[in-house]
């Protein structure tokens, strides 16, 4: 199933700092690339358990967009795989996308959302800010393993629907 396109282009990255004991990020051009990454969560497995979902969003019956999400053992919605095709960005379908996902993670019982994107990923980045999400964690290492040489940073999004926590 996973057809839809994942890459994106990268213009530029967020840089790290730590104010007040809260992350704050600044963009920092580089030069331009196209990135991929190699799709390792299937559709189908999500569709096939009651502990997580997946949506595919349709445009003249051919797949412009897809979310998997599932719950995590931390209470929380892990949302696994958002991609929209380059086409059809910037046009909601990601935002609609989302909307499934905070539906789906309500109605399990779980406390919010988390994602993991990339720093290179400015534009997913800027999308879940703009959905909410706050900026919590990173990871300097994690990409070290496909490639020893990666610079990347994971970043570590949440979403949390009680703000009392």
């Amino acid at each position: 199933m996973n057809r839809v396109d994942t890459s994106f282009a990268v213009e530029a990255e967020l840089v790290l700092s730590l104010c007040r004991e809260s992350l704050q990020t600044h963009e920092r051009p580089v030069a331009p690339r196209i990135k991929r990454y190699p799709r390792e969560e299937r559709a189908e497995d999500y569709c096939q358990q009651a502990s997580s979902a997946g949506w595919l969003a349709l445009a003249a019956g051919e797949p412009v967009g897809q979310l998997l999400v599932r719950s995590h053992w931390n209470g929380l919605a892990w949302v696994a795989d958002l991609a929209v095709e380059p086409a059809w960005r910037r046009q909601g379908v990601a935002r609609a996308l989302f909307a499934c996902a905070v539906q789906w993670a309500q109605e399990q019982g779980l406390a919010g959302l988390a994602v993991e994107t990339q720093n290179t990923n400015v534009a997913a980045c800027r999308f879940y800010q703009s959905m909410g999400m706050e900026l919590q964690g990173f990871d300097k290492a994690l990409y070290r393993g496909l490639d020893s040489t990666s610079a990347e940073t994971a970043l570590f999004y949440y979403l949390f629907f009680n703000t009392n926590l």
